[in-house]
């Protein structure tokens, strides 16, 4: 089995390609962290969990969904993480999750994708032909993935240093408490009351009230969900968004590559 998070649709795409590829099932995960369901899920004998990178490491919310999560059947687990370009340590984090379930841990393969984190000062604008140039790169690079997983072979994806493992642990809580507010975030006119926003929210960050979404929570995971996925673009964060490029999979699937 396949499973999966994805806010703008990246992790979504890679996620159901490689079912594609391995004639497998692809689940998305929200629904069940949205809800706080951790029963038992039935994998199979390989267990695939595709990822986005946030602040230079896996979800937190991914990674307390999956450590109180158990697998049934599984003899073999494999990561793939989706970044702008830095897969930090999630593949560290994902490896130690899954050992001290007593998998089986294969590697992990890191996909390049257009980075979706617009509330960083530091985000710079992407063009449009560098989107299509990532897309169609990913795409001829998941047969290759499927094969190796497909053969049990391990998949060598780059493994962080323990120092950087270190400096990172270190660094990721501040960096989530001073980075991950949600004071900034607001509404403009263009809002349509679609209530989609509140829907995409992997931790129920967000509530109608009056027809306007309302952040209900002092801090949130950052996914970029309610942003990228907003029809109307309606969703800014202080002045940092203004004018920055909304970003959604389906908007580029044109560019992808069905090569096998």
């Amino acid at each position: 089995m396949i499973i999966y998070f994805s806010a703008t649709g990246n992790t979504k795409f890679v996620a159901k390609r490689l079912a594609e590829l391995l004639g497998d099932e692809a689940r998305d995960l929200c629904p069940r962290i949205r809800t706080n369901d951790f029963s038992e899920l039935e994998c199979g004998k390989t267990l695939v969990i595709c990822s986005p990178v946030h602040i230079s490491g896996l979800p937190k919310f991914l990674t307390d969904h999956l450590g109180r999560t158990s697998f049934v059947g599984v003899e073999e687990a494999y990561g793939i993480l989706t970044d702008g370009g830095y897969a930090g340590i999630a593949g560290r984090q994902l490896e130690g999750i899954l050992k001290e379930k007593g998998l089986h841990f294969k590697g992990c393969a890191e996909v390049v994708l257009p980075g979706i984190h617009i509330t960083s000062v530091t985000n710079r604008k992407i063009e449009v032909e560098e989107i299509e140039r990532r897309i169609r790169v990913a795409s001829e690079q998941l047969p290759d993935v499927a094969r190796s997983i497909q053969s049990g072979a391990t998949l060598a994806g780059r493994r962080a240093s323990l120092p950087e493992v270190a400096l990172t642990k270190a660094l990721m809580p501040g960096l989530r408490f001073v980075g991950l507010g949600t004071r900034k975030f607001w509404v403009s006119d263009r809002c349509i009351s679609c209530g989609l926003c509140e829907r995409v929210c992997p931790v129920v960050a967000i509530t109608m009230h009056e027809g306007r979404p309302m952040w209900s929570t002092s801090h949130c995971a950052h996914c970029m969900a309610c942003i990228h996925n907003c029809p109307k673009e309606a969703i800014e964060y202080g002045d940092v968004t203004r004018k920055k490029r909304r970003y959604a999979f389906a908007k580029y699937r044109y560019a992808a590559v069905d090569k096998d």
